[in-house]
């Protein structure tokens, strides 16, 4: 059996970053209706069971605090010379764009390698936001030992903890918080109890967390950007 103190210790130095690193520009086309429309680039190349598992999960942890998704993969577009990607157009605030990478990718951005996610540039507009796959599974992996060694009864899965990585990541833009809470899905440092949590379905925005949520989401369906 695990005691509170076996689940309390940390798993792994886990940094979930929110800060600005790149300032993305507005982009332009549209999905309508009242729920976020969530566009996956899914540059790591998941197993496409694997991926709709986790956008199961992201989808219901925001359906939990009052948010409805739609979910649609978006076709790889090659980059052009400069290392980017043209991107479908975009025109409503609604409109968010996921884009899973792998380590290569990440280490573009210079960032340190036990970062998960990131939402980039600041203010309340932002739609874009990446999660880093090969951190999720390097932690998936830490778990697995964990449990080896008895410090955890049950293990969260690579889908479960990717899909949580997703609404915190999107819940970074949605109630536009550059640092994280002690509490709930939006916590920057995950240890084992938290990922007992995953592994039970059972982390989740505060209250205070969705009632800003659905504000939110509310402001954004009736909210278009610039064209550029």
């Amino acid at each position: 059996m695990t005691d509170t103190g076996q689940l309390q210790q940390k798993l792994l130095p886990l940094v979930i970053a929110g800060l600005a690193v790149v300032q993305i520009g507005a982009a332009q086309s549209s999905v309508g209706g009242t729920a976020l429309a969530v566009h996956v680039r899914n540059y790591a190349e998941i197993d496409a069971k694997r991926l709709v598992k986790a956008e199961s999960v992201a989808a219901e942890i925001l359906r939990k605090a009052g948010a409805e998704t739609r979910w649609a993969g978006v076709e790889d577009i090659p980059p052009d010379q400069t290392g980017n990607c043209a991107e479908p157009s975009l025109t409503s605030l609604s409109d968010i764009r996921l884009h899973i990478v792998s380590s290569t990718m990440a280490e573009r951005l210079a960032l340190p390698g036990n970062v998960m996610g990131l939402s980039p540039g600041s203010g309340p507009d932002r739609r874009l936001v990446y999660v880093f796959y090969d951190s999720v599974r390097e932690l998936s992996q830490r778990q697995l030992q964990a449990q080896a060694k008895g410090d955890i009864p049950l293990r969260a899965s690579v889908e479960q903890i990717l899909g949580e990585m997703i609404a915190h990541e999107i819940g970074h833009i949605l109630l536009n918080l550059p640092s994280h809470s002690k509490t709930g899905v939006m916590r920057g440092d995950w240890d084992l109890k938290d990922l007992y949590d995953i592994a039970h379905n059972s982390l989740f925005f505060t209250q205070s967390q969705a009632e800003i949520i659905r504000r939110e989401v509310r402001r954004r369906s009736n909210s278009s950007v610039a064209v550029s």
